[in-house]
Formats: C-alpha cells, structure tokens, sequence
C-alpha cells in the first residue's frame, strides 16, 4: 500500500507539471460561483433544491444499484445542463477534477500485489504479480456509479444556487452556528488559496520557471512553500476587512424570498417517486 501511495504521489506530481505550458483562465472567466448565480433555475426557492439534491445524494450513496446512480446522473446533468442552461462544455470541465480522482480511487480498489500467483487477472513482473478479481472490478463498477450520482447531485446544487441561500437553508434547518459559519469562511478561504496559487504561478512562468523539468520542480516545490504564508496573510487581511463592515462574531446575510413553483415541486416528487421504484424493483 506503502508503494501504491508513492506511486501516485509521483503521478499527481508529474501531471501537474506536465500542465506548465497550460494557458491559465483570465481574470474574467466564468467560474462556477459565476454559474450559481446565472443559472437559469436560480430562481427556484432555494430550501427545494437543497433539500432535493440531498434527497438524491442520500438516495445514490445508501444503495449499491447501478440503475438509480445512472438515473441520478442523467436527471442531475438533465437539470443542470438543460433547465439551467449551464454549457455542456463547462459543465464536463468542472467534472474533470472529482473525475480524475475518482478514476485514481478505482484503481487502487482494483491492484493488488502479491508475490504468489493469484486468482483473476494478473500482470506478471519478474517474481512480482500486479492482480485484481472479478469481485474488485464489479465493486469498483458500483463505487464509480455511486461516487459519479453524488457529484452529479451535488453539481445541481452548486451550480444553481449560490452559498449566501445554501447558508439560509442550513440556518433556517437549524444547523449549529459554528459549522455554517466554518463552512462559509473555508468556502471563501478556497477561492484565496486558488487565486494566490494562480498569481504565483502566472508570476513564476514570467520568468521562465517551468522552462524545463529541472527548474519546474524547484518552482513547484517555492510554490507550496510560499503559499501558505502568503494564503494566510490574505487570509488576515480577509477578516480585518469583515470586522471593518460591522462582524461582531456572526455572519448575517439578506435573504430574498422565491416562492415555490408548483410545477417544480410536482416534478421532484415525481422524480423521487421514480427513483425509489427503481430501488424496489431492481435489486
């Protein structure tokens, strides 16, 4: 297991360098908080879409059937991309990164290393077998569905509603102060990190520093080093700037009312109704 985590440390090392010749996104290009509040269902009342992608991120997590998480996938995609006119494009971008690590978790689930001949499908390499079973592929089949459905629902909710009427929903549930607060300030602490990370490389490919793969690695390693100093210097400045507009410990937002369409709801019963039948009748 040791090895197995070496090795795709190497990996992730290698794909993010093989990236420097990457041209980064500009300053104005859409980001997925863009979406949330250009979404054409951002007018949907805001506690059904939490509480319906929930519904079915619970639903596709519960159970181990193919057939609703395919069905959860194609009704997320469904919402997101036709009713909320998200483009196609953008929409499979985003997916990239859950993708690529899910892709990595499948197959750690699916080699096995022995010194013995093994049952299943085998790699030989001189004394040592790379292995996996028809178990671990089914069950690496089912886990990408499952993991696949939970994206897909939780892209309908991030990319139709935006933080500010998630923390309502989460306020009005009667969640504790402190985790909405937390999740919020980590939520915004994400996007500094990002664009620190953003300004740093930009500034150190100005200067030729990913010009080969001697030098990108020394970039790489002054950019981890330097970012979180840096991140938390934005960080301090971030909150000085909320005490400076009146916070006093909480967060308060404006809340705007959005009536519930009862076409909407009727269509998320609906659908809910559907996907239950599927967990009764297929097994």
């Amino acid at each position: 297991m040791e090895k197995l985590i070496i090795i795709i440390t190497i990996f992730l090392l290698i794909f993010y360098l093989k990236k420097k010749n990457e041209i980064y996104k500009k300053d104005n290009e859409k980001n997925l908080e863009y979406y949330s509040y250009n979404s054409k269902i951002n007018n949907w009342n805001p506690y059904l879409k939490v509480y319906y992608s929930m519904i079915l991120l619970i639903l596709c997590i519960s159970t181990s059937n193919i057939f609703l998480s395919i069905s959860v996938i194609l009704i997320g995609g469904f919402i997101t991309i036709f009713l909320g006119k998200i483009p196609l494009k953008k929409y499979l971008k985003f997916l990239k990164i859950p993708m690529f690590f899910l892709i990595i978790s499948i197959i750690a689930i699916n080699l096995n290393f022995s010194r013995e001949i093994a049952e299943g499908y085998y790699l030989r390499i001189n004394d040592f077998f790379i292995y996996t079973t028809d178990k671990n592929i089914e069950k690496s089949i089912v886990l990408f569905f499952r993991s696949f459905g939970g994206i897909s629902a939780m892209y309908l909710l991030a990319l139709s509603t935006p933080i500010n009427e998630i923390i309502l929903v989460m306020k009005k549930s009667k969640c504790p102060k402190v985790i909405v607060e937390l999740m919020y300030l980590i939520y915004r602490f994400i996007f500094i990190l990002t664009d620190t990370q953003r300004e740093m490389r930009k500034s150190i490919e100005s200067r030729l520093g990913f010009i080969n793969y001697r030098t990108s690695l020394f970039s790489f390693g002054k950019i981890i080093s330097n970012l979180l100093l840096i991140s938390l210097k934005k960080a301090e400045m971030f909150y000085d700037s909320m005490e400076s507009r009146g916070y006093r410990g909480e967060i308060k937002f404006l809340e705007r009312d959005k009536e519930i369409n009862k076409k909407v709801f009727i269509g998320m019963v609906l659908s809910i109704i559907y996907l239950i039948g599927i967990c009764l009748v297929v097994r």
